[in-house]
């Protein structure tokens, strides 16, 4: 692709730029071959401009810097925002994308919507895709992430291959991290969804209200003139999204409250999901929602609100809430041990995030609520001790345990956990801890495995040990079964 055409809308003078085709584009010097566009990106550790050396040593053509460099045999160019204009380039150089590409953001949910849009629109013959914490998810084909939102360069990739083979209609999770570093700017959006915002991330954005503006921008920055906000006003940052949303003159449609356009309301808890009352336009609609949690009634309604947004119409989209099912992890049943306790596994890694899920296992079977939790390495120590304190104000039974503790000291972050739930157990082995629960609760008890959710590994030191709580839990549910026989 030539110059003039990869930097379309960057506002990039070209003066001066050779007009030979860009071959590829990166803002990673190691990844940087003859003929690519560099983008010197500052890090949190290192700046973009220490890495131009290489890149041109590995064929770079042009550089894009936030500052004038002084380098022979290429062109730079300057802009205000390396990042910004790597976005728009990745969009140019790529091209294609879905027709419709919704977006997902807020601290808790945002697999869960993403996952049950997906399902919504599969329901309704439509081909689609997700992209986020779960991977890149479409039928029959399935992509592992190394981040929930990808950076430009291979997020636009992705659009352009989902586009081929027939994907029309894509939601893909927008990150704090993401949104911050502009990495959905190019992206033309048309559906934007706000969960909510709880406290997580702190040890990456400032404070809270950082922390919101950076979710913020899907809506001020992202969010196309003639796109929809589907925005959960439950919270008072939601009504401050909505508000933004409104001054934009962008059409809304809100859920999560009783004043709101689509309201899901749960109103008994099952094992296997719950009884609503779904109200839109009026209209009232009972149900069984295959889905555990109530949370989960939130998090249906931005996914109703998104899916008509993308041009569904409610009656057929209320017909296919039978058939819905929850994300991998995510509040996912496990089974029942020999001794009659019911076992879930949950993504819940805020302090948030495991009040609600416990208080929602807790209205279940009225048994105790035994919970198995930790929490990450190098990540915001300051949710470490609320974490604790919602165990403490939420469980019969405490497991401490470790959760990914990276190259963190996994002793001192279970003791600032430990703080905030002085009745806790502490278990380092996370299996070991699961066991513990498994063989301990008795009957009608609830036991909730929470933080990990879907991965499959333990990160200790740099290294991924295979680790996965559904098959641990499965698999010792199977071994008591066996010696029970």
């Amino acid at each position: 692709m030539f110059p003039a055409k990869l930097l379309k809308n960057t506002g990039i003078d070209l003066s001066g730029v050779e007009d030979q085709p860009i071959l590829g584009l990166s803002a990673d010097s190691r990844s940087v071959l003859p003929g690519y566009l560099f983008a010197a990106i500052d890090g949190t550790q290192a700046k973009g401009s220490d890495f131009v050396g290489d890149a041109i040593a590995r064929g770079a053509q042009i550089i894009i810097a936030g500052d004038q460099l002084s380098v022979e045999g290429v062109s730079v160019l300057t802009h205000q925002n390396p990042r910004l204009a790597l976005a728009i380039c990745a969009r140019n150089f790529f091209e294609f994308a879905p027709k419709c590409v919704a977006a997902i953001t807020g601290t808790n949910g945002k697999t869960s919507v993403a996952t049950l849009v997906r399902q919504l629109w599969s329901m309704s013959q439509l081909r689609s895709a997700s992209i986020g914490t779960l991977g890149v998810e479409a039928d029959g084909y399935c992509l592992p992430l190394q981040n929930t939102t990808p950076d430009p360069v291979q997020l636009h990739a992705i659009l352009r291959d989902l586009t081929f083979l027939g994907v029309e209609h894509c939601i893909l999770e927008a990150s704090s991290h993401g949104l911050d570093q502009c990495r959905v700017d190019g992206v033309h959006v048309q559906v934007a969804g706000f969960t909510n915002l709880t406290h997580d991330h702190l040890d990456y954005h400032a404070d809270l209200e950082s922390y919101f503006q950076a979710k913020a921008r899907l809506f001020e920055d992202v969010l196309s003139a003639d796109g929809v906000g589907v925005v959960d006003i439950s919270s008072a940052q939601g009504q401050r999204i909505a508000e933004i949303v409104r001054k934009r003159g962008v059409k809304l449609i809100t859920c999560g409250s009783t004043d709101a356009d689509i309201y899901v309301q749960g109103l008994m808890g099952h094992a296997h999901g719950q009884d609503v009352k779904i109200h839109y336009a009026g209209d009232v609609l009972d149900l069984f929602l295959p889905l555990v949690g109530s949370f989960q009634c939130q998090n249906l309604g931005v996914a109703l609100g998104v899916a008509q947004a993308s041009g569904l119409t409610m009656p057929n989209l209320l017909s296919s809430l039978p058939g819905l099912s929850a994300p991998r992890g995510r509040m996912e049943y496990v089974g029942k041990t020999n001794r009659g306790a019911h076992v879930y596994v949950d993504y819940a890694h805020t302090p948030d995030a495991l009040a609600r899920a416990m208080a929602t296992l807790k209205d279940t079977t009225g048994g105790a609520l035994w919970v198995v939790f930790g929490c990450g390495g190098d990540r915001d120590q300051t949710k470490r001790i609320e974490m604790g304190q919602a165990a403490q104000d939420g469980a019969d039974h405490i497991i401490v345990t470790d959760d990914n503790p990276r190259f963190e000291d996994p002793a001192s972050i279970r003791a600032m956990v430990i703080s905030g739930c002085r009745d806790a157990i502490e278990v380092a082995d996370r299996g070991a801890a699961i066991a513990l629960a498994l063989d301990q609760a008795k009957n009608d008890s609830i036991i909730l495995i929470a933080g990990k959710g879907h991965e499959g590994g333990q990160v200790i030191n740099g290294h991924v040990h295979p680790f996965d709580d559904v098959q641990c839990a499965r698999a010792h549910i199977l071994k008591a079964e066996g010696d029970h026989a």
